[in-house]
């Protein structure tokens, strides 16, 4: 689920979108995504019906497409805090899943990333990270602990 080519720490953007189009880019760069437009659509659609900040400086934009060639969750710590709606966050996990896994892989990796995200000890870890492999390592670490 997690690639070290889709961690970045402590980045700077001046939008949601900005921060987004980055992701998105990167997971293109990074062949999980070919072309893009619509798993791009599929995002932007799903903040418009409501903002995928949940609390704790938390953003978890998401969706899926055919673009989306395998299940993805790109991760960026803000250097400084970004407006994503009405909260302010300092971290930020795209995630992509192709079409025909949308309902049920989806769901899997949001409730999962919900729930170790609860967890104040890993928010630090992750806030913490002083580079892009110290992020990837902590989010290993998690991935591998949860064993299924």
């Amino acid at each position: 689920m997690f690639d070290q080519q889709l961690t970045f720490v402590k980045k700077q953007f001046q939008t949601k979108m900005e921060a987004i189009d980055f992701l998105i880019q990167k997971a293109i760069e990074s062949k999980k995504v070919i072309g893009g437009e619509a798993y791009k659509q599929s995002v932007c659609q799903r903040e418009e019906e409501f903002s995928t900040a949940v609390g704790y400086d938390i953003a978890i934009p998401h969706g899926s497409s055919q673009d989306v060639q395998e299940s993805f969750v790109a991760v960026a710590t803000l250097e400084a805090p970004l407006h994503w709606g009405d909260e302010l966050v300092k971290m930020i996990f795209l995630i992509g899943v192709p079409e025909n896994k949308r309902t049920k892989e989806h769901l899997q990796i949001l409730a999962w990333l919900s729930r170790n995200l609860m967890h104040q000890e890993f928010r630090e870890d992750i806030l913490h990270a002083e580079n892009e492999q110290q992020l990837f390592n902590c989010l290993k670490k998690l991935e591998t602990e949860k064993g299924d």
